[in-house]
């Protein structure tokens, strides 16, 4: 099957443009039955060109998706753009139209305004009706002194009731386009809820571990470092028991704000790819580290560690000191994201057998 782009996004709206191209193959057909029936002032040559014309228009758009101009502006549908040139092109064979056949044809001319009705804003919508109107009272003003009075009262009521419903159109593809957008929104925090934790505001055990993978697979295709951090708050349960749970959640937040610091400080978080930071479990917190060799990820490691243990937690039931202990391990080739978590883990252990605030690299094993 032939690609159309490589991203997604721009194979999605190359696709919307071929939708477009089915309008232009109704004017044609239109075209057609009226030169057939002698109801369009035009010869085959002027059939010829105006086909030839639309379906250049047609490829224009196309041609600058797959080139990715179209991302240079606000909407890179140019869906604005394509449905003004629809209009344009039904004013066009509108205006070779003769009068007793345009009303038929103004029934087709509507349509373009339905590749809007998801994208457009109702502001856009009436600048198009703005637009279309304008275009077919000036054409109406062109053959005013050659028509009767009763060709004349013909066209004002169609351009009266073009108007109307495309005004109609305009308020109702601009709710539409406004739920479409409280939709989307809705959707992105449906999907920001169900990868965040919702004590810490980290990411959840599902959103870290989708980053691992993620990160993994780029270390197969491209040959980069990978580090992770298993991290594990020192005798939590005992802060839990002594102070209160409550006093456990503050510490739990803090503790996600200062490695976040630290790890922002240092471009770990910004780096593309998803979460860098997740709560595995508990007291117990993961960070994936792209790009990152094992001497780094010791280097990052301590600077966590130290950041934990220099100044205490204040919570409502006063400072608390806090430590954590760090265990971590670097991607090997054929590794699964549970083989690397199981080597950083078996690195925890070891870091609290020793006596815990400290940090334990994977063995060569």
């Amino acid at each position: 099957m032939l690609e159309l782009h490589r991203d997604h996004k721009q194979a999605l709206r190359i696709r919307r443009v071929m939708l477009g191209l089915v309008a232009y193959l109704m004017w044609m057909l239109v075209s057609i039955y009226l030169y057939l029936t002698n109801l369009v002032d035009a010869g085959v040559t002027w059939l010829a060109g105006y086909f030839l014309l639309m379906l250049l228009t047609n490829a224009v758009f196309i041609l600058a998706i797959r080139r990715d101009w179209n991302l240079r502006f606000n909407d890179p549908g140019m869906t604005l753009g394509q449905i003004s040139f629809g209009i344009f092109w039904g004013m066009v064979l509108l205006a070779q139209t003769l009068p007793e056949a345009r009303g038929g044809v103004l029934l087709v001319f509507v349509t373009s305004f339905f590749f809007g009705v998801f994208r457009l804003t109702t502001r856009q919508f009436l600048l198009l009706t703005a637009f279309a109107s304008l275009a077919y009272a000036g054409l109406i003003r062109l053959d005013w002194s050659g028509m009767d009075l009763a060709t004349r009262r013909t066209e004002l009521s169609q351009w009266l009731f073009l108007t109307i419903v495309l005004l109609w159109m305009s308020f109702m593809g601009g709710y539409v386009a406004r739920l479409r957008a409280n939709l989307r929104a809705a959707m992105g925090r449906i999907e920001e809820l169900a990868n965040r934790d919702h004590l810490t505001g980290a990411g959840n055990r599902r959103a870290i571990t989708g980053s691992l993978d993620t990160a993994i697979q780029a270390c197969r295709d491209s040959g980069q470092t990978l580090s992770v951090l298993l991290l594990d708050l020192d005798r939590f349960k005992q802060l839990n028991d002594q102070h209160g749970h409550l006093t456990g959640d503050a510490v739990l937040k803090e503790f996600v704000q200062r490695v976040e610091s630290a790890l922002r400080g240092h471009d770990f978080i910004e780096s593309e790819g998803g979460e860098r930071l997740g709560r595995f479990g508990g007291e117990e917190f993961l960070v994936v580290l792209p790009s990152t060799n094992l001497e780094g990820a010791r280097q990052a490691a301590e600077r966590l560690r130290q950041m934990v243990e220099q100044a205490p937690f204040e919570t409502e039931g006063g400072p608390v000191e806090v430590t954590v202990s760090i265990g971590l391990s670097e991607y090997r080739a054929h590794d699964e994201a549970e083989t690397l978590l199981k080597r950083a883990d078996q690195a925890l252990y070891r870091a609290k057998d020793k006596g815990r605030n400290r940090v334990e690299m994977e063995t060569g094993e």
